[in-house]
């Protein structure tokens, strides 16, 4: 008898289970991307959002931005391009930033490998100085870092930044920004620059679960659980 009223408990136990899974928003879902800044039109805008979630206009901060073909290979357009004048040190202030808002009744889901990507490449003006990066976020307020790199050599081709997110970027009912710190080293002549292009986020938008919706899946599946419980008992008799 012991035997069987564990197996109820478990059986009962895998009901409650599968219900939390169920009415918490786990629902079957693509991924889609969410933000993409190409920057062809000369803007900040981003040409592809999903529709249960806003993408804000990418811009600068302490930056001189200004959008400019980079010249590094044949099929480049225009690219987000900013003054190493205000690219000294990273000190906080000189960055790229958007923002993705979910809209009103759902959630992001932005957790993943390769969930942020872009490009960056730096002049081709004298070679002894170092373009570099840095990601943050506003889920901890900006202070730690999600991913960097640098770049001390012209190469004329672009470099690609893959930004790792982890599960604390799920479950987001509210705006989550997103900034790219740029610094030169230091060295702030007039004709360096930092270049970045192809800025892609990728996640996925789900709808919050409503209290109701949630008490009831528990109720229905825990009864369910119950239920199979009392007939294997039966058929155990």
């Amino acid at each position: 008898m012991n035997m069987n009223k564990s197996k109820i408990v478990k059986t009962t136990v895998a009901a409650l289970t599968a219900s939390a899974f169920l009415c918490a928003g786990f629902q079957s879902a693509n991924a889609a991307v969410l933000a993409n800044y190409t920057f062809n039109a000369s803007n900040g805008t981003s040409s592809d959002t999903d529709p249960n979630s806003v993408a804000g206009t990418f811009a600068g901060t302490g930056l001189t931005v200004s959008y400019n073909d980079p010249n590094f290979a044949t099929g480049d357009t225009v690219a987000i391009r900013a003054h190493t004048q205000s690219m000294a040190t990273s000190d906080g202030t000189d960055y790229w930033s958007f923002t993705i808002t979910p809209t009103a009744g759902n959630r992001l889901m932005l957790s993943g490998t390769a969930a942020l990507t872009f490009q960056y490449a730096r002049s081709s003006t004298f070679t002894t100085w170092t373009y570099s990066w840095a990601v943050r976020s506003s889920l901890d307020g900006y202070t730690g870092t999600l991913a960097s790199g640098s770049v001390t050599t012209p190469t004329q081709t672009w470099l690609p930044a893959s930004v790792d997110l982890s599960s604390a970027f799920d479950f987001q009912d509210s705006a989550v920004t997103f900034r790219i710190y740029v610094w030169d080293g230091g060295d702030n002549s007039t004709f360096r620059f930092g270049y970045i292009d192809n800025v892609v986020l990728n996640g996925t938008v789900v709808p919050v679960p409503e209290p109701v919706n949630v008490a009831l899946g528990v109720f229905g599946l825990c009864a369910v659980g119950f239920a199979a419980g009392r007939r294997y008992l039966r058929k155990r008799a």
